[in-house]
């Protein structure tokens, strides 16, 4: 066997044996420090993107159509989405 497919086969072994949860990793993370974001990311197998990404909340409609549609799914869990739309019209909701 090739060194390098050597040294690939443990780095992956050793990762594996070694992983942390995505959000551990993420916290490792810091822009102060003398490394780049990017190079950050990389060496912590995380994408830049949940870095940057800021979560926004759901609005009190959304949630209100989001309990609306759970009761319904309780009552007829055979509902697919046009079913579902349809009922949701049914009751006087715009969707």
């Amino acid at each position: 066997m090739k060194r390098s497919a050597v040294l690939k086969w443990i780095s992956n072994d050793l990762k594996k044996s070694f992983e942390l949860a995505r959000c551990q990793r993420r916290n490792w993370i810091r822009p102060e420090r003398n490394y780049s974001i990017r190079r950050q990311c990389r060496l912590a197998s995380v994408s830049r993107s949940v870095i940057y990404y800021k979560p926004v909340p759901e609005s009190g409609e959304n949630l209100k159509f989001m309990r609306l549609i759970d009761e319904q799914y309780l009552h007829h869990p055979e509902f697919g989405s046009p079913r579902m739309t349809d009922r949701l019209r049914e009751q006087g909701y715009s969707c």
